[in-house]
């Protein structure tokens, strides 16, 4: 009896030592995946058959030790070409590597961006057109690579404990083939992370590519600047000089202003001198003008879905204008008198600024209804202010207030604060729904592209959306498209343009510009806009411009 239970207690200590330290293992390539169709992937081969930026990766953020074997074989090498084996990549540049170019081999920790990284061991590299067999063992934090049997680099370190597999090429040829991996899983891992702010996600209103629609006192709407945004449009040269639409483009619109007549201003006083009632009265008669604004999109989503065959509904958000400090006389919504909102007191202050919110925000539920249309429906309300200003006093009682009153009307409450802004971190303890972050790369060229490295990472770390930005340099400059075409591929590389919600600020109306121009370099910021909202985009983001 007690042999019988020494053997059941040995194989019951097997049994558990194999749950904890299980190998799993990947034969050929079927599991790897690319985004982009030049990096050819098929169960045999990996071929990049030129030299081209893209990447194919396999694996999850908790594979932890592994042994992987390739046979690999460089084609050619451009101005700066290399080929990375990243592997414990916790995120993009958060990783380790093995960079390959002819000049040498060099295991590297990259640390966030590419240009912050520590060689951990390098050698000589590898001959064009020359296969070679490749072996990377990870064990606990030793890292080992093999070149055809023979021990070619070592190193250790600790800082990234699990990750992915990717092979990422930057302006480099080759073709890989016969892979093997051994992998093992923890089980265990805590991750901080709690991923991009989804698409379509209820907690948002259901909107996955939202649109910035300014009214600024000067921009009027007509059914004919809304036809590019509700829709796909064919070139107009193709389409006869009709409008023809092949596709569905934004799901969502948000309607706001920055200016108001005689130069006043809704979002700060930096931008002019403080909106009033009458300021913001103003907006709601021009929100809800007959043909125009909100009335013209309703009017273009209704050719969309005639041309299109189907009965879809765009989301909306409505800009709050932020009531500022510096306001001392308003005007009255009551027979209480005249609001302020310079008021030392926070409960009292937090009282006067709710009080024109609230009445805000029921002249647009009343004017809504009223305009009952077809095809929009009123998901929420936007902040218009970019930041906190905590020296305000009141200030977060009242962006709570405002929540909890959005919140009985079973409306949203959406907020786009611009990069660097702390709260972005804590936006539903304001009472903020959703969240979505403003890398602002596009609008200083002296901003480096790591911008939107750190810009993806924080959104990923901390339940955010993604702003997809354009100014006018996108129409005028070769520079300007590209620094906007940056965006693109950064949500291609980071995985935000397939997961998270997006807002997309445009300069006027930029992207309709775009679709009805006939310089083909101009309607392909429109074409690839497109691309990307269907996820077929695949560019990555070139790493050494």
């Amino acid at each position: 009896m007690l042999l019988c239970m020494v053997l059941v207690l040995s194989i019951s200590l097997f049994t558990q030592a194999q749950v904890l330290e299980q190998v799993f293992e990947y034969v050929g390539f079927s599991n790897w995946s690319s985004p982009q169709s030049q990096m050819i992937v098929s169960e045999e081969k990996i071929v990049l058959p030129q030299n081209d930026y893209a990447y194919a990766e396999v694996g999850e953020k908790n594979w932890a030790d592994y042994d992987l074997k390739l046979k690999l074989t460089p084609k050619s090498f451009g101005e700066n070409g290399v080929i990375r084996l990243f592997f414990r990549q916790e995120f993009p540049w958060n990783t380790y590597s093995l960079d390959i170019t002819e000049k040498k081999l060099e295991l590297t920790r990259y640390d966030g961006i590419w240009e912050k990284n520590r060689v951990l061991a390098e050698n000589k590299g590898l001959e064009i057109d020359k296969e070679v067999e490749l072996n990377l063992q990870v064990k606990d934090e030793y890292f080992f690579v093999y070149i055809d049997g023979q021990l070619a680099l070592e190193a250790d370190s600790v800082k990234y404990k699990n990750g992915k597999i990717v092979l990422f090429s930057e302006n480099a040829a080759f073709e890989a083939k016969d892979c093997y991996i051994s992998y093992t899983v923890d089980n265990d891992m805590q991750s901080q992370d709690r991923g991009y702010f989804p698409k379509a996600d209820q907690r948002g209103g259901g909107i996955s590519h939202m649109v910035l629609i300014y009214g600024n006192n000067g921009s009027t709407w007509k059914a004919l600047d809304a036809y590019p945004y509700v829709g796909y449009m064919q070139p107009l040269e193709e389409a006869g000089y009709q409008i023809v639409f092949e596709d569905y483009l934004f799901d969502s619109f948000l309607f706001l202003a920055l200016r108001a007549p005689d130069g006043y201003a809704f979002d700060s006083a930096n931008r002019g001198k403080p909106a009033r009632k009458e300021e913001w009265q103003w907006y709601i008669d021009s929100l809800f003008t007959e043909g125009e604004q909100l009335d013209a999109f309703d009017k273009a989503f209704a050719l969309v879905n005639e041309q299109l065959g189907e009965e879809r509904k765009a989301k909306v958000y409505i800009m709050i204008p932020y009531p500022m400090q510096q306001t001392r006389d308003f005007g009255a919504v009551d027979n209480t008198g005249p609001l302020k909102f310079s008021l030392s007191d926070p409960d009292e202050n937090t009282k006067q600024r709710f009080k024109a919110i609230k009445w805000y925000v029921d002249q647009v539920l009343e004017r809504f209804n009223d305009l009952n249309p077809d095809n929009l429906e009123l998901v929420g309300f936007y902040w218009l202010a970019e930041n906190i200003e905590k020296r305000v006093p009141g200030e977060e009682a009242l962006i709570k207030e405002v929540s909890n009153y959005l919140h009985q009307q079973d409306l949203k409450f959406s907020w786009i604060p611009y990069y660097s802004v702390y709260e972005r971190r804590e936006y539903e303890k304001l009472g903020f729904d959703i969240c979505i972050y403003q890398p602002n790369y596009m609008f200083n060229k002296e901003i480096p592209i790591s911008r939107l490295v750190d810009a993806a990472k924080e959104a990923y770390r901390y339940n955010l959306g993604l702003e997809i930005e354009a100014d006018s340099t996108a129409l005028s400059t070769y520079s300007g498209r590209e620094r906007f075409y940056d965006y693109l591929r950064a949500g291609v590389s980071f995985g935000y343009m397939k997961e998270a919600t997006h807002a997309y600020y445009q300069e006027n109306n930029l992207f309709g510009s775009a679709a009805l121009n006939s310089n083909p370099d101009i309607r392909a910021i429109y074409d690839n806009l497109y691309k990307y909202i269907k996820g077929t985009y695949s560019e990555p983001l070139e790493f050494r411009r």
